[in-house]
């Protein structure tokens, strides 16, 4: 009896940390509304990025993420990239149309406005500026 519930008890110490594991999303952004000289791409978002966003509330998380997996499918553009959101669910990529490329599904266009009133809604701690790098 005492094995199975010191078992019991590691298990729950073992795997609760998982099922509850909160999604901290850290986004690249570039305004959709920018347009360049050089193509931005998946490979190099992180260096023309104009904000750097880091969530580590998972209310804000969520909601972020059911924003940019919602939408009618439509064709990314890979060379006007303009956001990338990192997450322990994968990598998400919107192009300046606001379509957005999911890990293992199919692109969707994402309502843009209601994108960046999640944006308006994050706090100063939340977004950092990313400096501004010259092309040599």
């Amino acid at each position: 009896m005492k094995i199975r519930a010191a078992l019991f008890i590691f298990s729950f110490a073992l795997f609760m940390p998982l099922a509850y594991s909160k999604d901290e999303l850290t986004v690249y952004f570039i305004p959709f509304e920018i347009e360049s000289y050089v193509s931005i791409t998946r490979e190099n978002i992180k260096s023309f990025a104009w904000e750097k966003w880091e969530i580590d509330s998972e209310s804000k998380s969520s909601k972020l993420l059911k924003i940019i997996d919602s939408g009618n499918s439509e064709n990314i553009d890979n060379h006007h990239i303009r956001v990338l959101v990192v997450s322990d669910k994968g990598n998400y990529f919107i192009d300046s149309n606001g379509v957005v490329s999911r890990t293992g599904k199919p692109d969707i266009k994402i309502n843009k406005i209601e994108f960046m009133r999640f944006r308006d809604s994050l706090g100063k701690e939340e977004i950092h500026l990313v400096k501004s790098r010259k092309s040599k």
